[in-house]
């Protein structure tokens, strides 16, 4: 059925019917028995619904919606406008990339850039905000935050062999692609601006 058919039939301006009470549908049929149909539906589930204790709510949410691994990484910007990144030793093909790694159950992404960052390099740094979230894969969520450098010495460690301060446009050989987006993106990002830091030492 054509977009305007639909909509003059239902008495939406839509492919989508607008959804009334029983008593709106009067001078709407035929489409108007299912809308009142689809109406009720909803109000009998909307009634079951708030009579659900809270664990099954918070089941039924968890199985009928998509689930997500999520990392977090931190663009570290000095007072020089340089920013932080390491050289991961398990990337082969390009190993150089923003500093962070996955959020345990029940922790905040902002902990885990701290966190990360620390366990990896000894390197403190002072998570300020979120500056973006971006999507790596189907089921692969990346939280990004603007950060601050907050003390500490550099130690190599299982993950991580090396790091440097990069002026933004020169790129150490085998950086990642969307890593360099983030960081030029971070230049002038109002995520920087100081204020009540999200996360800082653990």
């Amino acid at each position: 059925m054509p977009r305007s058919a639909a909509a003059g039939a239902c008495g939406a301006a839509g492919v989508y019917p607008v959804v009334r009470r029983p008593s709106d549908h009067a001078a709407t049929a035929p489409c108007g028995r299912a809308a009142t149909v689809l109406y009720r539906w909803r109000s009998a589930a909307a009634r079951l619904w708030s009579r659900l204790p809270l664990w099954a709510r918070y089941t039924l949410v968890w199985w009928l919606n998509a689930h997500f691994v999520i990392g977090a990484v931190a663009v570290v910007r000095d007072d020089a406008g340089r920013v932080l990144v390491a050289r991961h030793t398990y990337r082969r093909r390009r190993p150089w990339g923003l500093p962070g790694g996955w959020v345990r159950r029940g922790e905040d992404p902002a902990d885990t850039v701290v966190r990360e960052v620390l366990e990896e390099s000894g390197l403190r740094i002072r998570a300020i905000r979120p500056m973006t979230v971006q999507r790596e894969a189907p089921h692969h969520l990346t939280v990004v935050y603007a950060a601050r450098p907050d003390g500490g010495a550099f130690r190599p460690s299982d993950e991580v062999a090396e790091v440097r301060y990069i002026v933004p446009g020169e790129w150490p050989e085998g950086l990642r692609e969307d890593h360099r987006s983030l960081i030029l993106a971070s230049v002038g990002h109002p995520s920087f601006a100081e204020g009540p830091a999200a996360a800082s030492r653990p």
